[in-house]
């Protein structure tokens, strides 16, 4: 295919000729390029050499396999039909883009099931009994063949028992079952031998559970291993699922179907070894909002059943999702995920899977480099009974995608104490201060990550000279409690109480504060039993002082000037500080 000058492509390592780095027998540790991809541009195109700029993937391995894939762009996509593409054939294939401002879906779907790696073959047939071989050449009686993966096959070592990557192992003799194929979750392991050696043959081991640093790869479902033979009767493994790729702002229209499943073994292997299911492939959408139902399945596949004695086939592992944050705080509402593993294959129809294993689940993941998280300052002196402003300031400037982010400040010391507690405006704010003990309290705020908050402290006259302030914060989504955590270092505050006339300082304040807003005026009344003098401060959400009034007992701020939105108000008496949220309307 001639790609025309211009074309936006994305660069795609499908494999890798590196080995992954065990972490475990069923999970790896991807060190090389494999998954990774980056979008670019056609500068030119002519007798199969496709010439791209910029090239951000680095360094570039001339023994990797790299596939150019060109997305669907257009600012509105319409999914009327089921929408696939051509499956993977060792060089191209398995892969479908998709790039708008709208994807709507008009009763269609995206299905990319087995699509993905291939299963490995069968064994020739014969083989001796009790046979434990890691590696066999693709003509060998011996063993099943592994399951196609992200790490480039060897002649050598087409066959065996051990995972290729993803790819589940092969069967050994005599007719052990082929694992499944891994990717988000690592596949099961192929069933037993049939019992005719002292020597137990080893059954196709799991394909591996593939573990990304970055959390934005792009990986097929690993193949299932081949059952091994010697009656001409055992299944290959079955194919992993492809991949789906989609980057929009909105999704919407009626039920969006995204299928990336991995394929299931069968037909059934009588008295010979059955091949392992395919693991599930990758969905990744980078998309802000879904005001309709997405449902994805990116489940594995099941293992092939067989006679009784003789070893069935693993189930397939997991796939992967990564989707944008904003999406996953709406997983189980309007995104609705299915990630299982595939379940093992039965002996005679359901007495047993003579050790052979269901696959393990998938995972889903956040797109963590498409949020910026809020800065946090906060001023390294005070005075006591100063009152002064952690600000939590909106990074993002692109305002694409608004996500909640949940921050966790804690003061160890005794020299400063939150004042805002038990505060909640719908879903744009959240905080809650708990008091662990007299010098640890803990401030839990979550906010939008395009809005900035300030969280007001009192310096208090204690024993402890200083607080130590540590902060960490993460995306909260049903998918999983913490995803994209930040921290950071620790700041100290030093309080000062040299040269001044001290007061005893009580934090809560008035015993009563009555706030209203009538057109452009905000009126403060303070009712307590001293009839104190009271100076009133009132601060924007981004911590900005925008109106000050004194009240004894009334005061009043005027608010021509300022926008609506979410302030506070700081009041402060000789026996006490509070602070009290308020909301501009227009």
């Amino acid at each position: 295919m001639l790609i025309p000058q211009g074309t936006a492509v994305y660069v795609m390592c499908m494999a890798s000729k590196a080995d992954v780095t065990n972490v475990s027998t069923s999970l790896g540790d991807v060190t090389s390029l494999a998954g990774a991809w980056h979008r670019t541009v056609v500068l030119s195109a002519d007798d199969g050499l496709v010439r791209v700029s910029p090239l951000e993937i680095s360094p570039l391995d001339t023994g990797d396999l790299y596939q150019v894939v060109v997305p669907v762009i257009a600012d509105t996509v319409i999914v009327d039909s089921v929408v696939t593409t051509t499956a993977w054939d060792g060089r191209t294939g398995g892969v479908i883009a998709i790039e708008a401002n709208v994807v709507i879906s008009d009763s269609g779907s995206i299905d990319m099931s087995g699509l993905g790696f291939r299963g490995g073959a069968r064994s020739n047939n014969g083989g001796s009994c009790g046979v434990v071989q890691a590696c066999d050449p693709a003509t060998s009686d011996r063993t099943g063949g592994k399951g196609e993966s992200i790490r480039l096959p060897i002649a050598s070592c087409t066959n065996g028992h051990t995972p290729w990557a993803n790819g589940g192992g092969g069967g050994d003799a005599h007719n052990a079952g082929g694992g499944g194929g891994g990717n988000g979750g690592a596949g099961g392991r192929g069933g037993n031998q049939y019992v005719c050696s002292a020597v137990p043959g080893m059954h196709g081991m799991s394909g591996m559970a593939l573990l990304d640093g970055s959390q934005e790869r792009v990986f097929l479902g690993g193949g299932g291993g081949g059952g091994h033979q010697n009656n001409n009767v055992a299944t290959e493994g079955a194919r992993g699922a492809g991949a789906v790729m989609i980057r929009a702002h909105t999704v919407c229209g009626d039920t969006l179907t995204i299928s990336a499943r991995g394929s299931d073994a069968g037909p059934r292997a009588g008295i010979d070894g059955g091949g392992g299911g395919g693991a599930g492939g990758s969905v990744y959408i980078d998309a802000c909002y879904a005001a309709s139902t997405v449902r994805i399945d990116v489940s594995g596949g099941t293992g092939s059943m067989c006679d009784g004695g003789h070893g069935p086939g693993g189930g397939g592992g997991g796939g992967r999702v990564i989707m944008h944050p904003a999406l996953l705080q709406t997983t189980g509402t309007r995104v609705m995920i299915d990630a299982q593993g595939g379940k093992a294959g039965l002996v005679n129809s359901g007495s047993g899977t003579n050790g052979a294993t269901n696959g393990f689940p998938g995972i889903v993941r956040a797109l963590c480099r498409e949020v910026s998280p809020h800065r946090l300052a906060i001023a390294p002196k005070a005075q006591v009974g100063d009152t002064i402003l952690m600000m939590m300031n909106a990074t993002d400037t692109t305002n694409r995608c608004e996500v909640m982010i949940t921050h966790q400040v804690r003061f160890v010391g005794a020299a400063h104490v939150p004042l805002t507690s038990g505060l909640s405006w719908f879903d744009a704010l959240q905080v809650d201060v708990q008091h662990r003990d007299p010098d640890t309290t803990i401030t839990t705020v979550t906010l939008p990550s395009l809005k900035s908050w300030t969280l007001p402290v009192l310096a208090m006259l204690s024993q402890d000279s200083t607080t130590v302030v540590s902060h960490r914060s993460w995306i909260p989504t049903t998918a999983a409690p913490a995803e994209c955590a930040w921290s950071w270092l620790d700041k100290i505050i030093t309080v000062d109480a040299c040269a001044l006339r001290i007061r005893p300082i009580e934090v809560g304040g008035p015993s009563r504060v009555r706030i209203e807003q009538r057109d452009s005026d905000i009126s403060v009344a303070i009712e307590s039993n001293q009839h104190a003098r009271a100076i009133c401060t009132l601060y924007s959400a981004t911590g900005e002082r925008v109106a000050s009034c004194i009240a004894s007992p009334f005061g009043r701020f005027t608010t021509d000037n300022l926008a609506a939105g979410l302030y506070c108000i700081i009041i402060e008496q000789a026996h006490g500080t509070s602070m009290h949220p308020l909301m501009i309307q227009r």
